[in-house]
Protein backbone atom coordinates (compact mmCIF):
# COMPACT_ATOMS: atom_id res chain seq x y z
CA UNK A 1 0.00 0.00 0.00
CA UNK A 2 2.80 2.45 0.86
CA UNK A 3 4.61 1.65 -2.38
CA UNK A 4 1.52 2.74 -4.31
CA UNK A 5 1.12 5.88 -2.19
CA UNK A 6 4.79 6.91 -2.50
CA UNK A 7 5.49 5.64 -6.01
CA UNK A 8 8.30 3.39 -4.73
CA UNK A 9 9.16 -0.30 -5.14
CA UNK A 10 10.35 -1.49 -1.74
CA UNK A 11 10.30 -5.27 -1.36
CA UNK A 12 10.49 -5.47 2.41
CA UNK A 13 12.38 -4.71 5.59
CA UNK A 14 15.86 -5.94 6.56
CA UNK A 15 15.95 -8.24 9.59
CA UNK A 16 17.65 -5.70 11.94
CA UNK A 17 15.21 -2.95 10.99
CA UNK A 18 12.28 -5.31 11.51
CA UNK A 19 13.58 -6.28 14.96
CA UNK A 20 13.92 -2.61 15.88
CA UNK A 21 10.40 -1.84 14.69
CA UNK A 22 8.90 -4.84 16.48
CA UNK A 23 10.73 -3.86 19.67
CA UNK A 24 9.03 -0.46 19.82
CA UNK A 25 6.03 0.04 22.11
CA UNK A 26 3.71 1.30 19.36
CA UNK A 27 0.79 1.00 21.79
CA UNK A 28 -1.61 0.13 18.99
CA UNK A 29 -0.86 3.31 17.08
CA UNK A 30 -0.73 1.95 13.55
CA UNK A 31 -0.57 5.46 12.08
CA UNK A 32 2.70 6.14 13.91
CA UNK A 33 4.21 2.90 12.61
CA UNK A 34 3.01 3.77 9.12
CA UNK A 35 4.63 7.22 9.40
CA UNK A 36 7.93 5.61 10.44
CA UNK A 37 7.79 3.27 7.44
CA UNK A 38 6.90 6.15 5.07
CA UNK A 39 9.84 8.18 6.32
CA UNK A 40 12.18 5.20 5.90
CA UNK A 41 10.93 4.66 2.35
CA UNK A 42 11.35 8.33 1.42
CA UNK A 43 14.86 8.57 2.90
CA UNK A 44 16.07 5.10 2.03
CA UNK A 45 17.53 3.75 -1.14
CA UNK A 46 17.50 0.31 -2.64
CA UNK A 47 14.67 -2.16 -2.33
CA UNK A 48 14.73 -2.89 1.41
CA UNK A 49 14.12 -0.66 4.43
CA UNK A 50 17.32 -0.67 6.49
CA UNK A 51 17.96 -0.08 10.18
CA UNK A 52 19.56 3.32 9.50
CA UNK A 53 16.40 4.31 7.59
CA UNK A 54 14.18 3.74 10.63
CA UNK A 55 16.54 4.53 13.52
CA UNK A 56 15.60 8.22 13.61
CA UNK A 57 12.02 7.22 14.39
CA UNK A 58 13.09 5.00 17.28
CA UNK A 59 14.88 7.57 19.42
CA UNK A 60 12.09 7.94 21.95
CA UNK A 61 9.11 5.96 23.17
CA UNK A 62 6.36 5.79 20.58
CA UNK A 63 3.48 8.12 21.23
CA UNK A 64 5.39 10.53 23.45
CA UNK A 65 5.45 14.20 22.58
CA UNK A 66 8.35 16.51 23.30
CA UNK A 67 7.68 18.70 26.34
CA UNK A 68 9.62 21.71 25.09
CA UNK A 69 8.31 23.97 22.33
CA UNK A 70 11.36 23.54 20.08
CA UNK A 71 11.02 19.75 20.16
CA UNK A 72 7.29 19.92 19.47
CA UNK A 73 7.82 22.28 16.53
CA UNK A 74 10.53 19.99 15.10
CA UNK A 75 8.26 16.99 15.41
CA UNK A 76 5.39 18.83 13.68
CA UNK A 77 7.72 20.09 10.93
CA UNK A 78 9.13 16.61 10.33
CA UNK A 79 5.67 15.11 10.11
CA UNK A 80 4.43 17.88 7.80
CA UNK A 81 7.43 17.58 5.47
CA UNK A 82 7.03 13.80 5.29
CA UNK A 83 3.33 14.13 4.47
CA UNK A 84 4.01 16.66 1.71
CA UNK A 85 6.74 14.42 0.25
CA UNK A 86 4.34 11.46 0.36
CA UNK A 87 1.57 13.49 -1.30
CA UNK A 88 4.07 14.48 -4.01
CA UNK A 89 4.74 10.76 -4.53
CA UNK A 90 8.36 11.24 -3.42
CA UNK A 91 8.94 13.97 -6.03
CA UNK A 92 11.30 16.10 -3.95
CA UNK A 93 11.24 19.04 -6.36
CA UNK A 94 7.44 19.23 -6.20
CA UNK A 95 7.46 18.81 -2.42
CA UNK A 96 9.98 21.63 -2.01
CA UNK A 97 7.82 23.88 -4.17
CA UNK A 98 4.69 23.07 -2.14
CA UNK A 99 6.61 23.71 1.10
CA UNK A 100 8.01 27.00 -0.23
CA UNK A 101 11.64 26.00 0.34
CA UNK A 102 14.55 25.26 -1.95
CA UNK A 103 15.26 21.71 -3.06
CA UNK A 104 18.59 21.88 -1.21
CA UNK A 105 16.78 22.86 2.01
CA UNK A 106 14.37 19.95 1.61
CA UNK A 107 17.22 17.47 1.17
CA UNK A 108 18.99 18.98 4.18
CA UNK A 109 15.85 18.69 6.28
CA UNK A 110 15.34 15.08 5.22
CA UNK A 111 18.95 14.04 5.77
CA UNK A 112 19.39 15.85 9.07
CA UNK A 113 16.04 14.94 10.55
CA UNK A 114 14.47 18.32 9.65
CA UNK A 115 16.34 20.58 12.07
CA UNK A 116 18.17 23.33 10.19
CA UNK A 117 19.12 25.25 13.33
CA UNK A 118 22.01 24.33 15.62
CA UNK A 119 21.09 23.00 19.04
CA UNK A 120 21.12 25.65 21.77
CA UNK A 121 24.16 25.81 24.01
CA UNK A 122 23.71 24.26 27.46
CA UNK A 123 22.15 26.72 29.86
CA UNK A 124 21.17 29.10 27.11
Amino acid sequence: RLNAKLGTRFLGVERDALRALIGQPWKGNVRELENALERAMVLGGGDLIRLQDVSGDLTGPAGTLPRDLRGAVRRFERQHVMEVVAEARSDKREAAQVLGISLASLYRKLSLGIDDEPAPAPGG
